[in-house]
């Protein structure tokens, strides 16, 4: 019977770097009493953080995503989500959507 509660391992590039370099590691260094958990929280957060920088959060939401066979984001959601990469991409795709957006705007504002 198939477990409907199944996880997938996480499979991104850079999982390496995630799982040994920085969790790993701090977790070694909290087992040897050399780190507080807090420390240990912070530094493994302070990683994963960089290397999805280092690596493009975009990009490896994208490998996420596709390994748990899940839709693609649209380019809506994209450039919602991820606008400053769209544009150094590529600034045509985000400003469609922007003159859609300004189309429906009343330009009435509340002031309260």
């Amino acid at each position: 019977e198939e477990d409907r509660n199944g996880v997938f391992n996480l499979r991104i590039p850079g999982m390496k770097d995630y799982i040994i370099d920085a969790t790993e590691t701090n977790l070694l260094a909290f087992f040897n009493n050399t780190i507080s958990v807090d420390t240990m929280v912070a530094e493994i957060t302070k990683s994963w953080r960089s290397i999805s920088e280092r690596r493009g959060k975009l990009d490896q939401l994208m490998a996420y995503r596709a390994s748990q066979l899940l839709p693609p984001l649209s380019a809506r959601e994209k450039c919602t989500h991820f606008r400053s990469t769209m544009d150094n991409e590529n600034p045509s795709t985000c400003a469609v959507f922007d003159k859609v957006e300004s189309s429906h705007s009343s330009g009435v504002s509340v002031v309260t």
